[in-house]
């Protein structure tokens, strides 16, 4: 199922940012091993070292899905948008050196549409990690500047930060509904 380049390209265009949040978290292996066994530094400052390496790697991983997800997923679709012409056969709008009859075509579109999932899938994930926080995203307090101010210094929401920086504390979701728009 690799022979046309329009598989070529959605399996590689799929591919590509796997690959970065595989090297993400293999280079979080390495500095998580080498400041908890090799480290030189106290035990006191050891957890507060860790949490910051941890927040790191995973604002860095939440990153590349916020910035590869909508191209990727925009590859993965037009791939399956297939036009009938006059005489019955259909190809790809984007290939049309591929027929959306053709067996390869087919096969294609079981695995196109288990990528599909997978990266629609994926900005699940921020609303499972906004919703763990959303105490901390809206301060109690009845000046919103106040609640803005508070929620912005919140260090423990580093990592998330910029899927919520631009909104008023009660908008906090905003950025996932538009990330599916």
């Amino acid at each position: 199922c690799l022979n046309g380049t329009l598989y070529l390209n959605v399996y590689l265009t799929s591919a590509f940012p796997i690959i970065l949040a595989f090297v993400c978290w293999i280079i979080y292996g390495f500095r998580y091993f080498y400041e908890q066994f090799l480290g030189f530094i106290s035990k006191h400052h050891k957890r507060e070292v860790l949490e910051d390496l941890w927040a790191e790697h995973m604002h860095a991983f939440l990153l590349l899905i916020y910035i590869f997800v909508p191209p990727v997923a925009n590859t993965q679709f037009k791939a399956l948008d297939c036009q009938e012409l006059d005489n019955g056969k259909s190809y790809v709008r984007t290939d049309t050196s591929v027929s959306c009859q053709d067996d390869d075509y087919k096969e294609f579109v079981i695995y196109d549409s288990v990528l599909i999932t997978l990266f629609q899938s994926l900005p699940l994930l921020y609303i499972v990690l906004l919703c763990r926080v959303r105490d901390r995203l809206r301060p109690k307090t009845a000046n919103p500047s106040l609640a803005l101010e508070i929620r912005d210094q919140d260090e423990s929401l580093r990592s998330v930060q910029f899927l919520f920086k631009d909104y008023k504390c009660n908008r906090w979701y905003f950025e996932i509904a538009d990330m599916y728009r």
